[in-house]
């Protein structure tokens, strides 16, 4: 299956550790969605006319359940089917992780932006983009 990354699992080295099995595919957009961060960690939501940037993987089924392991589901996050442009490929319908809207906004957690500032330069994602997913009082 394909699975969507956004936000940490950008992250190469860090995913490989989550999901051995995973091969990185290519760059994708996902568009009228944004990326928020909901209890410090990042999630996305619909919002017309907005992109969230992010990358494919192949995974496999343990793959799968180390993911939903990782990202509390079906409590915290929840995960569903969704379509994203891939670079070079198209579209493609993948799977995505999102958080349920009980929780509160809050800014990202400490060293988890950096993660994912990372991850955006693994996969030569636009960091300028990033910046703009921090809460306002946030960007320096």
């Amino acid at each position: 299956m394909i699975y969507f990354a956004y936000g940490s699992n950008l992250h190469l080295e860090q995913m490989s550790r989550r999901c051995p099995d995973s091969i990185p595919v290519a760059q994708a957009i996902l568009r009228d969605y944004k990326m928020v961060y909901r209890r410090g960690v990042a999630t996305i939501e619909p919002s017309k006319g907005d992109k969230v940037y992010g990358a494919l993987y192949i995974i496999s089924d343990s793959d799968l359940e180390a993911l939903d392991r990782y990202e509390g589901c079906p409590t915290l996050y929840y995960r569903q089917k969704i379509k994203v442009e891939a670079r070079g490929i198209g579209e493609q319908e993948v799977i995505a992780y999102f958080m349920h809207t009980k929780y509160k906004f809050s800014p990202p957690r400490g060293g988890y932006y950096e993660i994912i500032e990372e991850g955006y330069r693994n996969w030569e994602l636009p960091v300028e983009h990033l910046a703009t997913t921090l809460p306002q009082e946030e960007i320096i």
